[in-house]
């Protein structure tokens, strides 16, 4: 019998779309699916949970909610709720697969404050889904919670520079497991814990 082919889902907005993910995922029995999509909300990803379940991937990236606190207007415990649904279903229709949730990244400072809410909550929330949270806070943050201006020329959407710095964190993350693809789950990558600065906190 053939190799399973491990298939990874990057799901949500601008940040996963078009991220070049063939750079960092092996060739060989490896394929990715992107359907990050610019502008997209957590009701836009709640949307697409049955194609994203129907592709039976064996890891599932979910990187989103920066929509709904600018553009929707939500605030952080309606976006928190969202996410945590999101993550509930993935887990209960993927039993079996890796779920990796991306805090949400730093934008504009008058930001930082209701991001740094939402992500202390995914972070915490992520071993009852046996998910792992991987922070970006590092990479992308600048000063008091602002993201770095050199990644980005609107105080939202990446450069090509800062969608590489986001492709460094997350190459170790998408790489080949010797174990099952739930070993480790409820453990956070390197380098992928709490955030020093505490706007990602």
């Amino acid at each position: 019998m053939a190799p399973r082919t491990r298939t990874t889902v990057l799901l949500g907005d601008s940040l996963t779309a078009d991220g070049r993910w063939d750079a960092i995922v092996p060739d060989g029995d490896a394929r990715i699916i992107d359907r990050g999509r610019p502008g997209q909300t957590t009701d836009d990803v709640l949307a697409l949970l049955p194609e994203v379940v129907a592709e039976d991937p064996s890891t599932v990236v979910l990187s989103c909610g920066t929509h709904d606190l600018g553009a929707a207007r939500r605030g952080p415990e309606q976006t928190v709720r969202a996410l945590e649904t999101i993550l509930a279903d993935l887990r209960r229709d993927l039993p079996a697969a890796r779920l990796v949730i991306v805090s949400v990244p730093p934008r504009g400072r008058e930001h930082a404050e209701r991001i740094r809410i939402v992500n202390v909550h995914l972070r915490q929330y992520a071993p009852a889904v046996r998910a792992e949270h991987v922070d970006l806070w590092p990479a992308l943050g600048f000063g008091d919670g602002e993201l770095d201006p050199t990644l980005s020329d609107d105080r939202l959407h990446l450069t090509d520079d800062g969608a590489a710095a986001v492709r460094a964190v997350l190459a170790p993350v998408l790489a080949p497991r010797d174990g099952g693809a739930d070993d480790d789950a409820n453990v956070a990558p390197h380098g992928s814990g709490a955030s020093e600065d505490p706007a990602g906190a």
